[in-house]
Protein backbone atom coordinates (compact mmCIF):
# COMPACT_ATOMS: atom_id res chain seq x y z
CA UNK A 1 0.00 0.00 0.00
CA UNK A 2 1.20 3.49 -0.77
CA UNK A 3 0.27 6.96 0.35
CA UNK A 4 -0.27 8.51 3.77
CA UNK A 5 -3.07 8.57 6.29
CA UNK A 6 -6.38 10.18 5.34
CA UNK A 7 -7.13 13.31 7.38
CA UNK A 8 -10.02 15.00 5.52
CA UNK A 9 -12.59 14.91 2.75
CA UNK A 10 -10.04 15.63 -0.01
CA UNK A 11 -7.93 12.64 1.09
CA UNK A 12 -11.01 10.41 1.06
CA UNK A 13 -11.79 11.52 -2.48
CA UNK A 14 -8.20 10.77 -3.55
CA UNK A 15 -8.32 7.33 -1.92
CA UNK A 16 -11.61 6.54 -3.66
CA UNK A 17 -10.16 7.67 -7.00
CA UNK A 18 -7.00 5.56 -6.67
CA UNK A 19 -8.81 2.62 -5.10
CA UNK A 20 -8.51 1.25 -1.59
CA UNK A 21 -6.09 -1.40 -2.80
CA UNK A 22 -3.58 1.29 -3.80
CA UNK A 23 -3.95 3.49 -0.77
CA UNK A 24 -4.90 2.81 2.84
CA UNK A 25 -7.83 5.15 3.64
CA UNK A 26 -6.80 5.25 7.30
CA UNK A 27 -10.44 5.46 8.36
CA UNK A 28 -9.69 4.57 11.97
CA UNK A 29 -7.70 7.83 12.31
CA UNK A 30 -10.71 10.01 11.44
CA UNK A 31 -12.48 11.97 14.25
CA UNK A 32 -14.91 9.81 16.16
CA UNK A 33 -17.93 11.81 14.99
CA UNK A 34 -17.35 10.86 11.33
CA UNK A 35 -15.58 7.50 11.80
CA UNK A 36 -17.54 4.75 9.98
CA UNK A 37 -18.55 1.46 11.51
CA UNK A 38 -17.27 -2.01 10.64
CA UNK A 39 -17.60 -3.63 7.27
CA UNK A 40 -15.90 -3.65 3.89
CA UNK A 41 -13.24 -0.93 3.44
CA UNK A 42 -14.93 0.49 0.33
CA UNK A 43 -18.29 0.75 2.07
CA UNK A 44 -16.72 2.35 5.12
CA UNK A 45 -14.95 4.86 2.84
CA UNK A 46 -18.25 5.91 1.23
CA UNK A 47 -19.92 6.22 4.64
CA UNK A 48 -17.08 8.42 5.92
CA UNK A 49 -17.23 10.60 2.80
CA UNK A 50 -21.00 11.07 3.21
CA UNK A 51 -20.63 12.06 6.85
CA UNK A 52 -17.74 14.42 6.15
CA UNK A 53 -19.62 16.05 3.26
CA UNK A 54 -22.71 16.56 5.43
CA UNK A 55 -20.61 18.05 8.21
CA UNK A 56 -18.86 20.33 5.75
CA UNK A 57 -22.15 21.61 4.32
CA UNK A 58 -23.69 22.13 7.74
CA UNK A 59 -20.71 23.92 9.25
CA UNK A 60 -21.29 27.70 9.54
CA UNK A 61 -19.11 29.92 7.40
CA UNK A 62 -17.53 32.45 9.70
CA UNK A 63 -16.17 35.49 7.89
CA UNK A 64 -13.66 37.77 9.46
CA UNK A 65 -15.33 41.19 9.39
CA UNK A 66 -13.74 44.32 10.70
CA UNK A 67 -16.50 46.47 12.21
CA UNK A 68 -16.64 50.02 10.87
CA UNK A 69 -15.37 52.84 12.98
CA UNK A 70 -18.16 54.48 15.01
CA UNK A 71 -19.67 57.72 13.72
CA UNK A 72 -18.07 60.99 14.65
CA UNK A 73 -19.59 63.06 17.41
CA UNK A 74 -22.55 65.12 16.23
CA UNK A 75 -21.62 68.76 15.69
CA UNK A 76 -25.15 70.10 15.17
CA UNK A 77 -28.20 69.76 17.41
CA UNK A 78 -30.84 67.14 16.63
CA UNK A 79 -34.43 68.29 16.15
CA UNK A 80 -36.34 68.04 19.45
CA UNK A 81 -38.96 65.33 20.03
CA UNK A 82 -41.83 67.74 19.32
CA UNK A 83 -40.44 68.50 15.86
CA UNK A 84 -39.77 64.81 15.28
CA UNK A 85 -43.47 64.12 15.86
CA UNK A 86 -44.31 66.56 13.08
CA UNK A 87 -41.82 64.87 10.76
CA UNK A 88 -43.40 61.48 11.41
CA UNK A 89 -46.86 62.85 10.66
CA UNK A 90 -45.85 64.03 7.19
CA UNK A 91 -43.51 61.15 6.32
CA UNK A 92 -46.03 59.55 3.94
CA UNK A 93 -46.82 62.81 2.13
CA UNK A 94 -43.89 63.41 -0.20
CA UNK A 95 -44.71 67.04 -0.87
CA UNK A 96 -44.99 67.94 2.80
CA UNK A 97 -41.96 65.78 3.60
CA UNK A 98 -39.79 67.83 1.21
CA UNK A 99 -41.05 71.04 2.82
CA UNK A 100 -40.35 69.61 6.29
CA UNK A 101 -36.79 68.60 5.41
CA UNK A 102 -36.13 72.06 3.96
CA UNK A 103 -37.42 73.57 7.22
CA UNK A 104 -35.07 71.37 9.26
CA UNK A 105 -32.15 72.48 7.08
CA UNK A 106 -33.05 76.15 7.65
CA UNK A 107 -33.09 75.57 11.40
CA UNK A 108 -29.48 74.32 11.36
CA UNK A 109 -30.50 71.00 12.96
CA UNK A 110 -30.27 67.38 11.85
CA UNK A 111 -32.57 64.38 11.88
CA UNK A 112 -32.51 61.71 14.59
CA UNK A 113 -30.52 58.75 13.29
CA UNK A 114 -33.50 56.45 13.83
CA UNK A 115 -35.39 58.30 11.05
CA UNK A 116 -32.60 58.07 8.50
CA UNK A 117 -32.80 54.46 7.19
CA UNK A 118 -36.46 54.70 6.18
CA UNK A 119 -35.96 58.05 4.44
CA UNK A 120 -32.85 56.87 2.60
CA UNK A 121 -34.72 53.77 1.45
CA UNK A 122 -37.53 55.98 0.13
CA UNK A 123 -35.00 58.06 -1.78
CA UNK A 124 -33.45 54.89 -3.20
CA UNK A 125 -36.81 53.54 -4.40
CA UNK A 126 -37.18 54.45 -8.08
CA UNK A 127 -39.55 57.19 -9.21
CA UNK A 128 -40.01 57.23 -12.98
CA UNK A 129 -37.28 54.60 -13.26
CA UNK A 130 -34.63 56.38 -11.18
CA UNK A 131 -33.91 57.09 -7.52
CA UNK A 132 -35.75 60.06 -6.05
CA UNK A 133 -33.03 62.65 -6.59
CA UNK A 134 -35.12 65.48 -5.13
CA UNK A 135 -35.70 63.63 -1.87
CA UNK A 136 -32.03 62.60 -1.69
CA UNK A 137 -30.96 66.23 -2.17
CA UNK A 138 -33.34 67.34 0.60
CA UNK A 139 -31.97 64.66 2.95
CA UNK A 140 -28.29 65.32 2.39
CA UNK A 141 -27.94 68.52 4.48
CA UNK A 142 -29.90 67.16 7.47
CA UNK A 143 -28.38 63.69 7.92
CA UNK A 144 -25.85 64.63 10.57
CA UNK A 145 -22.81 62.52 11.46
CA UNK A 146 -24.89 59.52 12.56
CA UNK A 147 -27.03 59.63 9.44
CA UNK A 148 -24.01 59.85 7.14
CA UNK A 149 -22.44 56.92 8.96
CA UNK A 150 -25.58 54.87 8.35
CA UNK A 151 -25.65 55.88 4.68
CA UNK A 152 -22.07 54.67 4.21
CA UNK A 153 -23.02 51.16 5.35
CA UNK A 154 -25.32 50.54 2.34
CA UNK A 155 -23.95 50.82 -1.22
CA UNK A 156 -27.18 52.26 -2.66
CA UNK A 157 -27.59 54.76 0.17
CA UNK A 158 -23.93 55.72 -0.06
CA UNK A 159 -24.33 56.75 -3.71
CA UNK A 160 -27.37 58.88 -2.89
CA UNK A 161 -25.42 61.12 -0.53
CA UNK A 162 -21.92 60.75 -1.98
CA UNK A 163 -19.65 63.58 -0.81
CA UNK A 164 -19.59 66.46 -3.28
CA UNK A 165 -15.86 66.94 -2.88
CA UNK A 166 -15.13 63.56 -4.45
CA UNK A 167 -15.37 62.54 -8.09
CA UNK A 168 -18.28 60.64 -9.57
CA UNK A 169 -19.82 58.24 -7.01
CA UNK A 170 -18.35 54.76 -7.42
CA UNK A 171 -20.79 52.27 -8.91
CA UNK A 172 -23.53 54.84 -9.51
CA UNK A 173 -26.08 54.23 -12.22
CA UNK A 174 -26.34 57.03 -14.84
CA UNK A 175 -29.49 58.46 -13.25
CA UNK A 176 -27.78 58.48 -9.84
CA UNK A 177 -24.72 60.16 -11.34
CA UNK A 178 -26.95 62.82 -12.91
CA UNK A 179 -28.65 63.52 -9.58
CA UNK A 180 -25.26 63.75 -7.87
CA UNK A 181 -23.98 66.12 -10.56
CA UNK A 182 -27.02 68.38 -10.13
CA UNK A 183 -26.18 68.65 -6.44
CA UNK A 184 -22.54 69.38 -7.23
CA UNK A 185 -23.48 71.99 -9.81
CA UNK A 186 -25.79 73.79 -7.36
CA UNK A 187 -23.12 73.80 -4.64
CA UNK A 188 -19.93 74.34 -6.65
CA UNK A 189 -20.64 75.43 -10.26
CA UNK A 190 -17.01 75.80 -11.37
CA UNK A 191 -15.86 72.49 -9.86
CA UNK A 192 -18.80 70.69 -11.44
CA UNK A 193 -17.99 72.19 -14.82
CA UNK A 194 -14.35 71.06 -14.64
CA UNK A 195 -15.39 67.54 -13.68
CA UNK A 196 -17.87 67.31 -16.53
CA UNK A 197 -15.35 68.65 -19.05
CA UNK A 198 -13.06 65.68 -18.38
CA UNK A 199 -15.72 62.94 -18.30
CA UNK A 200 -18.69 63.93 -20.47
CA UNK A 201 -17.68 61.48 -23.23
CA UNK A 202 -17.94 58.56 -20.77
CA UNK A 203 -21.76 58.79 -20.70
CA UNK A 204 -24.40 57.65 -23.17
CA UNK A 205 -26.00 60.28 -25.46
CA UNK A 206 -29.18 60.39 -23.36
CA UNK A 207 -27.29 61.03 -20.14
CA UNK A 208 -24.89 63.48 -21.82
CA UNK A 209 -27.97 65.51 -22.74
CA UNK A 210 -29.15 65.47 -19.13
CA UNK A 211 -25.75 66.54 -17.84
CA UNK A 212 -25.58 69.43 -20.30
CA UNK A 213 -29.07 70.51 -19.24
CA UNK A 214 -27.86 70.50 -15.63
CA UNK A 215 -25.38 73.24 -16.54
CA UNK A 216 -28.32 75.64 -16.76
CA UNK A 217 -28.14 75.93 -12.96
CA UNK A 218 -25.61 78.72 -12.47
CA UNK A 219 -24.85 79.13 -16.18
CA UNK A 220 -22.20 81.79 -16.74
CA UNK A 221 -19.42 82.91 -19.08
CA UNK A 222 -17.03 80.34 -17.64
CA UNK A 223 -19.21 77.57 -19.09
CA UNK A 224 -18.93 78.82 -22.68
CA UNK A 225 -15.99 76.62 -23.76
CA UNK A 226 -17.58 73.40 -22.48
CA UNK A 227 -20.97 74.28 -23.98
CA UNK A 228 -19.40 75.16 -27.34
CA UNK A 229 -17.71 71.75 -27.43
CA UNK A 230 -20.98 70.02 -26.54
CA UNK A 231 -22.74 71.88 -29.37
CA UNK A 232 -20.64 69.77 -31.77
CA UNK A 233 -21.70 66.50 -30.13
CA UNK A 234 -22.74 63.74 -32.53
CA UNK A 235 -25.97 63.33 -30.54
CA UNK A 236 -28.68 65.71 -31.73
CA UNK A 237 -30.22 66.02 -28.28
CA UNK A 238 -26.88 66.95 -26.71
CA UNK A 239 -26.06 69.43 -29.46
CA UNK A 240 -29.48 71.13 -29.33
CA UNK A 241 -29.35 71.44 -25.54
CA UNK A 242 -25.88 72.96 -25.75
CA UNK A 243 -26.92 75.43 -28.47
CA UNK A 244 -29.83 76.59 -26.29
CA UNK A 245 -27.40 77.24 -23.44
CA UNK A 246 -25.09 79.11 -25.82
CA UNK A 247 -28.00 81.32 -26.85
CA UNK A 248 -28.67 82.11 -23.20
CA UNK A 249 -25.08 83.26 -22.83
CA UNK A 250 -25.52 85.86 -25.57
CA UNK A 251 -26.41 89.45 -24.52
CA UNK A 252 -30.10 90.21 -24.86
CA UNK A 253 -31.13 86.57 -25.16
CA UNK A 254 -33.85 86.79 -22.50
CA UNK A 255 -35.52 89.72 -24.25
CA UNK A 256 -35.36 88.04 -27.66
CA UNK A 257 -36.73 84.75 -26.29
CA UNK A 258 -39.64 86.55 -24.60
CA UNK A 259 -40.48 88.44 -27.80
CA UNK A 260 -40.42 85.21 -29.81
CA UNK A 261 -42.66 83.48 -27.24
CA UNK A 262 -45.17 86.34 -27.37
CA UNK A 263 -45.29 86.19 -31.14
CA UNK A 264 -45.78 82.42 -31.19
CA UNK A 265 -48.47 82.51 -28.52
CA UNK A 266 -50.33 85.31 -30.31
CA UNK A 267 -50.24 83.44 -33.62
CA UNK A 268 -51.79 80.24 -32.27
CA UNK A 269 -55.44 79.40 -32.71
CA UNK A 270 -57.75 79.11 -29.67
CA UNK A 271 -57.66 75.32 -30.00
CA UNK A 272 -53.87 75.27 -29.92
CA UNK A 273 -53.92 77.34 -26.74
CA UNK A 274 -55.30 74.29 -24.93
CA UNK A 275 -52.38 72.09 -25.92
CA UNK A 276 -49.75 71.26 -23.27
CA UNK A 277 -46.93 72.01 -25.74
CA UNK A 278 -47.57 75.74 -25.40
CA UNK A 279 -46.51 75.81 -21.75
CA UNK A 280 -42.85 75.52 -22.75
CA UNK A 281 -43.13 79.05 -24.18
CA UNK A 282 -44.19 80.52 -20.85
CA UNK A 283 -40.81 80.00 -19.25
CA UNK A 284 -39.31 82.60 -21.59
CA UNK A 285 -41.71 85.29 -20.34
CA UNK A 286 -41.02 87.59 -17.37
CA UNK A 287 -42.71 86.31 -14.22
CA UNK A 288 -45.29 89.10 -13.98
CA UNK A 289 -46.38 88.51 -17.57
CA UNK A 290 -46.43 84.77 -17.05
CA UNK A 291 -48.62 85.23 -13.96
CA UNK A 292 -51.12 87.19 -16.03
CA UNK A 293 -51.25 84.42 -18.63
CA UNK A 294 -51.77 81.79 -15.91
CA UNK A 295 -54.66 83.76 -14.44
CA UNK A 296 -56.33 84.09 -17.84
CA UNK A 297 -55.74 80.42 -18.61
CA UNK A 298 -57.44 79.34 -15.40
CA UNK A 299 -60.63 81.02 -16.56
CA UNK A 300 -60.63 79.57 -20.08
CA UNK A 301 -58.79 76.27 -20.20
CA UNK A 302 -60.10 72.81 -19.33
CA UNK A 303 -59.06 71.80 -15.83
CA UNK A 304 -56.39 69.34 -16.98
CA UNK A 305 -54.60 71.91 -19.17
CA UNK A 306 -54.88 74.64 -16.54
CA UNK A 307 -53.42 72.26 -13.97
CA UNK A 308 -50.48 71.51 -16.27
CA UNK A 309 -49.87 75.24 -16.60
CA UNK A 310 -49.85 75.57 -12.82
CA UNK A 311 -47.46 72.64 -12.43
CA UNK A 312 -44.98 74.49 -14.67
CA UNK A 313 -44.96 77.44 -12.27
CA UNK A 314 -42.00 77.92 -9.90
CA UNK A 315 -42.09 76.16 -6.54
CA UNK A 316 -43.44 79.21 -4.67
CA UNK A 317 -46.24 81.26 -6.19
CA UNK A 318 -46.82 85.00 -5.80
CA UNK A 319 -49.55 85.75 -3.28
CA UNK A 320 -51.92 87.17 -5.89
CA UNK A 321 -51.64 84.01 -7.98
CA UNK A 322 -52.29 81.78 -4.96
CA UNK A 323 -55.46 83.68 -4.11
CA UNK A 324 -56.70 83.55 -7.68
CA UNK A 325 -55.99 79.84 -7.82
CA UNK A 326 -58.10 79.35 -4.70
CA UNK A 327 -60.96 81.25 -6.32
CA UNK A 328 -60.62 79.15 -9.47
CA UNK A 329 -60.73 75.93 -7.44
CA UNK A 330 -63.82 77.11 -5.57
CA UNK A 331 -65.61 78.05 -8.77
CA UNK A 332 -64.73 74.78 -10.48
CA UNK A 333 -65.75 72.65 -7.51
CA UNK A 334 -69.21 74.26 -7.54
CA UNK A 335 -69.67 73.63 -11.24
CA UNK A 336 -70.23 70.47 -13.19
CA UNK A 337 -66.61 70.14 -14.34
CA UNK A 338 -64.45 68.14 -11.92
CA UNK A 339 -61.15 69.49 -10.63
CA UNK A 340 -58.23 67.03 -10.52
CA UNK A 341 -57.11 66.22 -6.99
CA UNK A 342 -53.58 67.29 -7.96
CA UNK A 343 -54.84 70.87 -8.28
CA UNK A 344 -55.55 71.06 -4.54
CA UNK A 345 -52.20 69.43 -3.82
CA UNK A 346 -50.34 72.01 -5.89
CA UNK A 347 -52.20 74.84 -4.22
CA UNK A 348 -51.61 73.57 -0.68
CA UNK A 349 -47.89 72.97 -1.27
CA UNK A 350 -46.98 76.08 -3.27
CA UNK A 351 -48.68 78.83 -1.31
CA UNK A 352 -46.37 81.53 0.04
CA UNK A 353 -45.82 81.15 3.77
CA UNK A 354 -47.65 84.36 4.63
CA UNK A 355 -50.84 83.02 2.98
CA UNK A 356 -51.00 79.68 4.79
CA UNK A 357 -53.19 80.68 7.73
CA UNK A 358 -55.75 82.54 5.64
CA UNK A 359 -55.78 79.78 3.02
CA UNK A 360 -56.34 77.09 5.65
CA UNK A 361 -59.37 79.00 6.95
CA UNK A 362 -60.68 79.40 3.42
CA UNK A 363 -60.24 75.67 2.67
CA UNK A 364 -61.89 74.76 5.96
CA UNK A 365 -64.92 76.81 5.04
CA UNK A 366 -65.06 75.29 1.58
CA UNK A 367 -64.99 71.81 3.13
CA UNK A 368 -68.44 72.64 4.56
CA UNK A 369 -69.87 74.61 1.64
CA UNK A 370 -68.63 72.74 -1.45
CA UNK A 371 -71.36 70.67 -3.15
CA UNK A 372 -70.92 66.90 -3.18
CA UNK A 373 -68.80 64.63 -0.99
CA UNK A 374 -65.85 64.63 -3.41
CA UNK A 375 -65.48 68.41 -3.32
CA UNK A 376 -65.87 68.60 0.46
CA UNK A 377 -63.32 65.83 0.92
CA UNK A 378 -60.81 67.54 -1.40
CA UNK A 379 -61.14 70.85 0.42
CA UNK A 380 -60.85 69.07 3.77
CA UNK A 381 -57.62 67.42 2.67
CA UNK A 382 -56.28 70.76 1.43
CA UNK A 383 -57.12 72.35 4.81
CA UNK A 384 -55.34 69.53 6.62
CA UNK A 385 -52.22 69.88 4.50
CA UNK A 386 -52.16 73.65 4.93
CA UNK A 387 -52.51 73.25 8.70
CA UNK A 388 -49.62 70.79 8.69
CA UNK A 389 -47.55 73.24 6.65
CA UNK A 390 -48.11 75.87 9.30
CA UNK A 391 -47.07 73.40 11.99
CA UNK A 392 -43.93 72.54 10.02
CA UNK A 393 -42.93 76.20 9.93
CA UNK A 394 -43.55 76.63 13.65
CA UNK A 395 -41.91 73.42 14.84
CA UNK A 396 -39.21 72.37 12.37
CA UNK A 397 -37.89 75.66 11.04
CA UNK A 398 -37.21 77.33 14.38
CA UNK A 399 -33.93 76.56 16.18
CA UNK A 400 -35.29 76.81 19.76
CA UNK A 401 -35.29 73.22 21.17
CA UNK A 402 -37.59 74.19 24.03
CA UNK A 403 -40.50 75.05 21.74
CA UNK A 404 -43.58 73.12 22.76
CA UNK A 405 -45.39 70.97 20.25
CA UNK A 406 -48.46 72.62 18.77
CA UNK A 407 -51.13 70.19 17.73
CA UNK A 408 -52.64 71.29 14.39
CA UNK A 409 -56.34 71.93 14.46
CA UNK A 410 -58.54 69.49 12.55
CA UNK A 411 -59.65 70.75 9.16
CA UNK A 412 -63.30 70.55 10.16
CA UNK A 413 -64.47 69.32 6.77
CA UNK A 414 -67.03 66.63 6.00
CA UNK A 415 -65.20 63.85 4.14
Amino acid sequence: MTGGTVTGYADLAAAATLGVAARDPGLDDLPEEVRPGTGEVAERLLDAAAMLDTARRAAPVIARVTPPAPPAAETRPVIPPAADQVLQRVADDRGLLLIALAAVARSGRVLPSVRVPDLLERARTPRAGAPDAELAAALEPVLGEGGRWLARQHPDWRRLVAPLADGWPAGAQPAEALAWFARRRAAEPAAARELLATSLADFSPRHRAGLIDALADGLGPGDRELVQAAAQDRSRAVAEGARELLARLEPGHAERAAAAARAELAAETPRANTLPETWRLWRFLPEDERADRVLRALATLPAAQALEALADWPAWWPGDLSRRVAAWLAERSRGSRPVPAAAWELWALRLPGEDIGQAADFARGQSFDAPGPAGRSAWGRAAERLTLRGTIERQLARPDPTTSFEQPQPPGGNP
